[in-house]
């Protein structure tokens, strides 16, 4: 008997990401049998509803599959969706952020011109 897919394991790590287009999660998807034995042969089809995936990609010594998740621009939820060419579907969510701002971190700095407008210069300072 042939071994066909009975349950599908989908993760992302990390769950959330900043939403900058650059931060990215790996999807890892295992596939099991009846017997809840690991298939590998199987085509895997990956979509998500924020941001972009690349193909899942195997790996022959951990039998996973697995591929990246770029974040989008978008703050939200993107839900991940693993289906095998028998219509089992798996899902997960990774948050979508804005990043946060740090107060102490951050330089806000202008030079004044005697006409009364302002220039912004790294590394200066000045008081109103």
């Amino acid at each position: 008997v042939d071994p066909t897919v009975s349950a599908i394991r989908l993760t992302a790590n990390p769950k959330t990401l900043v939403a900058d287009g650059i931060n990215t999660a790996t999807i890892t998807i295992q596939l099991f049998d009846q017997d809840n034995q690991l298939i590998t042969d199987e085509l895997v089809k990956l979509s998500s509803s924020l941001g972009t995936i690349d193909a899942p990609v195997f790996n022959h010594a951990e039998k996973v599959y697995r591929a990246q998740f770029i974040s989008p621009l978008v703050i939200g939820d993107a839900i991940i969706s693993a289906e095998t060419e028998d219509g089992k579907i798996a899902t997960s969510k990774i948050s979508l952020i804005q990043r946060k701002v740090s107060i102490s971190k951050s330089i806000v700095s202008m030079v004044l011109w005697k006409n009364g407008g302002c220039k912004m210069a790294a590394g200066k300072t000045t008081s109103f």
